[in-house]
């Protein structure tokens, strides 16, 4: 039986969903860790759960060697083709990052927009750092892009709905062990479609604590995209910047 992930991310109602999840978002992050990190023209970037490439692209725009990875053929099918349609060289490979092994290392790895906890398993959910770890340059960088666990419970919207492209979309949303769980209920020409997501939620002492056991070594954290210092109450996002000794 497939994963609530597999069928989900396998499906282009994903990006129905999340279209208002923009390049220009993207672009914000990424001028903003090329401000901070200051890499060169040509540095190596592996972009970990990349979906449909918007970060890759951005990153590939800023003169930087990118390749990302993703479990769904369909989400790499479409970043391909959008690398194509804008000129862009980017490597994209299909796989779990679960179970890893490029056999090389870059100088940036990143993992970003909440790609991270699909599992109600901890070791599984933190093989993540382990595989990110292995693919990390010598004194290169991983940044991982978190929601706040404490912000969410805070904020938790229980349902809304919204129409997009003539589909209509339903979307509830609770917390459960521990997870933050959300059904998607989609109506286009009378049809049905319902998905399922669930996120483990992790306080940032234990996803600190749990980069460090990797290996690496947190530099700076943030809640938000413009790289506002991280507050626990108050920030949107966990993002972490980290370094490889």
């Amino acid at each position: 039986m497939k994963k609530w992930f597999e069928t989900w991310f396998g499906s282009e109602d994903y990006l129905s969903v999340y279209s208002h999840r923009t390049s220009s978002e993207a672009q914000q992050l990424i001028a903003f860790l090329q401000e901070t990190l200051q890499p060169l023209p040509g540095t190596s970037v592996l972009d970990l759960a990349c979906g449909a490439g918007r970060h890759a692209e951005s990153f590939a725009r800023n003169g930087m060697i990118v390749t990302g990875v993703d479990l769904s053929e369909t989400l790499l099918n479409i970043a391909r083709k959008n690398a194509s349609d804008q000129q862009l060289t980017i490597s994209y490979l299909q796989g779990d990052y679960r179970y890893l092994n490029l056999n090389k290392q870059f100088s940036i790895v990143a993992n970003l927009f909440t790609s991270f906890g699909y599992s109600d398993n901890d070791e599984e959910n933190f093989s993540l750092f382990t595989a990110a770890y292995s693919h990390t340059a010598k004194n290169g960088w991983f940044v991982f892009d978190y929601l706040n666990s404490s912000y969410l419970r805070k904020t938790l919207i229980p349902f809304s709905k919204s129409v997009k492209n003539n589909i209509f979309i339903e979307q509830f949303r609770w917390i459960e062990h521990n997870c933050v769980k959300k059904r998607i209920v989609l109506q286009r020409d009378g049809a049905l479609n319902t998905y399922t997501e669930s996120v483990k939620l992790y306080e940032p002492d234990i996803i600190l604590a749990q980069l460090r056991k990797a290996g690496f070594v947190p530099q700076s954290i943030h809640g938000d995209y413009t790289g506002t210092p991280f507050n626990e109450t108050e920030s949107s996002r966990l993002l972490v910047l980290c370094r490889k000794p």
